[in-house]
């Protein structure tokens, strides 16, 4: 063979050598990355059905499923241990406090609706989950505390949102996953600590427990310690309590989704007065609330917002405070949940519930149900037991623990107007069937053999959150670190004895 030729040949070899060479990288390289999508795909099928032994991180868009067993009654059994740990940036957590300084020339209560980023994670016996990017920002209608100020920092109130979308792209595939994302079925939770009123740290707890048991539509709560790390630096919370918002989910667990559609309305005392229910004076007392303006509606519009039609609850006040008597009675079992709203006032009246609907037209919501009954929601129980404010100077503890059960205490007229009436329950007692309802619900609550509203439950609920979190109540700002029984064995002696009597 001559050299020319030759030379071809060795070019020809190494030519289809090289080819077969790359064929064999490209279907190699090939079934490599078809192994990766596989096992990727293995992998998101492991993290949905896997126990929460291992912690689950989350990406942007998650759904319920990424939790394991956080279910919505494991996150409010009082039988078990949870902790929360919050972590969040430098500027995130400064701009909490920069967010409420930034609103306090509208509002001097410094509330604002702003969220802030952080991740959120859950540990109980299962093991730790982890909810990535959550809003989080500071609550309270009167209470708002500055996260830091020039002491350092602060125990405050916060809200916690699960489907927060901050400045995603409305409308992207993204921005929808994160507005369906729920934690344990819930989109938002809201933590409260003890500020000092309460030495024991679980009556606001007791309270929903007892107004769950005894079949009032009511939030459940439990409670948890609490860390937050704020530029990998860990801050001690000590103990706090958490509740369930009342909100669109909410309404998905006592109804189901095929009744959650109706109108929500939360009934505070805000801009325009207290919410008695008595003839609306002013029509901006029923509306949605605009944080940017400071305007609080009495009766705010939580839910529909976007077509809001406020005629039912118009038509609700209009006829509650025309109607009389029978006439009354047939308006009201056609369309209001009596039974349920009665147990809530007995229930308000032997806890000592001096911030609700009957003293102070406040702290509560009305829901307007597509099948045409409203029903009743009470929250917000933190001044029960004798603790906390006491009505001073139009009451007293001991006022509160002997109080005549069919008048309570209007407070509202005393410091509001004196003309001030709670057109609710005022007229309900005074039609002798519901009257006789309500009397038959404080005798089963105050019946020991019932075991509700007694002192023994109480001691019962203290002495298993205490083996729970009595060695953690101390906390890194030294504030509201109690635990300890105070005043309530006279409370419930008291308040039985003078029920009982005035029963009889």
């Amino acid at each position: 063979m001559g050299k020319k030729n030759f030379l071809l040949l060795l070019v020809l070899t190494i030519l289809v050598g090289s080819i077969f060479l790359v064929n064999y990288i490209v279907v190699k390289q090939t079934e490599q990355a078809s192994r990766q999508i596989v096992a990727g795909q293995n992998s998101d099928q492991v993290n949905v059905q896997q126990n929460t032994n291992q912690t689950v991180d989350t990406v942007e868009g998650v759904t319920s499923e990424d939790y394991g067993n956080v279910s919505y009654d494991t996150l409010f059994d009082n039988s078990v241990l949870h902790q929360f740990k919050i972590v969040m940036t430098q500027e995130e957590w400064d701009g909490m406090s920069e967010d409420m300084l930034d609103i306090k020339p509208v509002d001097g209560n410094m509330r604002t609706g702003k969220y802030r980023k952080a991740d959120l994670y859950y540990t109980d016996a299962n093991g730790e989950v982890k909810v990535g990017e959550v809003g989080i920002r500071t609550k309270g209608n009167m209470s708002r505390t500055l996260p830091e100020d020039e002491n350092g920092i602060n125990r405050f109130h916060f809200k916690v949102k699960f489907d927060e979308t901050f400045d995603m792209e409305e409308g992207s595939i993204i921005y929808g996953n994160r507005k369906d994302r729920k934690f344990a079925d819930l989109s938002e939770l809201n933590f409260k600590v003890n500020d000092g009123a309460d030495p024991t740290n679980i009556r606001e707890v007791f309270s929903y427990d007892l107004l769950n048991d005894f079949e009032v539509t009511a939030p459940k709560a439990s409670m948890a310690t609490l860390t937050f790390v704020i530029n990998g630096v860990e801050h001690d919370f000590g103990v706090v309590r958490y509740i369930e918002s009342v909100d669109k989910d909410f309404l998905t667990q006592r109804y189901g989704k095929g009744m959650n559609d109706g109108n929500l309305y939360k009934c505070l005392w805000q801009n325009y007065g207290p919410a008695t229910l008595m003839p609306i004076q002013q029509k901006e007392a029923i509306g949605i609330k605009d944080w940017s303006m400071n305007y609080r509606p009495t009766y705010d519009l939580k839910t529909n917002k976007d077509n809001p039609d406020n005629q039912r609850l118009i038509d609700f006040i209009y006829n509650l405070n025309k109607l009389e008597g029978d006439e009354l009675k047939a308006y009201l079992e056609d369309n209001f949940c009596v039974n349920r709203f009665i147990k809530a006032q007995a229930l308000d009246v032997l806890l000592g519930e001096i911030d609700g609907y009957w003293s102070m037209g406040n702290n509560y919501y009305l829901y307007f149900n597509e099948d045409g009954i409203i029903e009743w929601i009470p929250f917000d129980h933190e001044h029960v037991l004798a603790a906390g404010w006491d009505g001073d100077p139009y009451w007293s503890y001991e006022g509160i623990a002997t109080a005549d059960i069919y008048t309570w205490n209007n407070l509202n007229s005393k410091m509001y107007d004196p003309d001030t009436t709670h057109p609710l329950i005022d007229k309900i007692l005074a039609i002798d069937e519901y009257k006789k309802i309500y009397e038959e619900d404080l005798r089963t609550l105050i019946n020991p053999a019932n075991n509700y509203f007694s002192y023994t439950r109480f001691m019962e609920l203290y002495h298993e959150l205490y083996g729970l979190y009595g060695s953690c109540v101390d906390n890194e700002m030294q504030q509201g670190n109690i635990w300890e029984l105070s005043n309530e064995e006279w409370y419930f002696n008291m308040k039985i004895d003078s029920v009982t009597k005035q029963l009889n």
